[in-house]
């Protein structure tokens, strides 16, 4: 199959994009600003990561000791750990909804955790969403006993393994469709391509979208 320019060039200025990103925005730790690195060495992208919504206090308190651990310990990207400080969100605006939120780790049972699952399963959501919610706080919860932060939290509030929806397995197939490969290559649309390969710094980002969207093929 001949080299075409346009997935080239898509792919090149979206990773210039990406880079840039990367490079040059903050992370945000409950209004704090601070330059956060991977195990790698490469910047993170910027996460605001929101405790507002997360009562009681107690509660909230454990969620910035929580988030501060996992990402000083390079286990959790900021974007993992504001995922999970939204999944707990969530479980906190229920509990208010419900007129039980916990005053004590002792309160949080079992039986909350029973109803916000059924509450969660009923919620026309993608199995995806489900999943992270109840996984992310589950990993919450877990990690809180682990360390033992919060005396008197029951040793059954929890979720397990089935209770917590399973992601698909199937795999999008990683081709292009022959109607679709047949217009990129014609001759005459291929000519219409800018040539984004020979030269990757010092472009204009503005100006190489400008002149994709120009060159979109013509119908067979």
């Amino acid at each position: 199959m001949p080299a075409l320019g346009l997935p080239s060039g898509v792919l090149l200025s979206a990773l210039r994009a990406l880079e840039a990103r990367r490079t040059t925005r903050p992370h945000r730790l409950g209004g704090e600003r601070r330059r956060r690195r991977g195990a790698s060495g490469a910047a993170q992208p910027q996460r605001r990561i929101y405790f507002g919504d997360i009562a009681p206090a107690w509660l909230r308190t454990l969620a910035k000791r929580w988030a501060r651990w996992r990402i000083t310990s390079v286990t959790h990207s900021p974007a993992a750990a504001a995922g999970t400080t939204s999944a707990l969100r969530s479980f906190c605006r229920w509990l208010a909804s419900e007129h039980a939120l916990p005053a004590t780790p002792r309160e949080l049972t079992r039986g909350l955790l029973e109803r916000h699952l059924a509450r969660v399963h009923a919620r026309e959501l993608s199995t995806g969403q489900k999943r992270r919610l109840l996984s992310n706080l589950r990993s919450f919860l877990d990690d809180v006993r682990m360390h033992e932060w919060a005396p008197g939290l029951p040793g059954n509030a929890t979720y397990f393994d089935g209770e917590i929806p399973r992601g698909s397995t199937r795999r999008l197939p990683r081709f292009v469709d022959e109607f679709v490969m047949g217009q990129i290559e014609r001759a005459d649309n291929l000519a219409r391509l800018p040539d984004l390969t020979t030269q990757t710094a010092g472009r204009d980002p503005d100006r190489d979208r400008a002149a994709l969207d120009r060159c979109a093929p013509a119908a067979v």
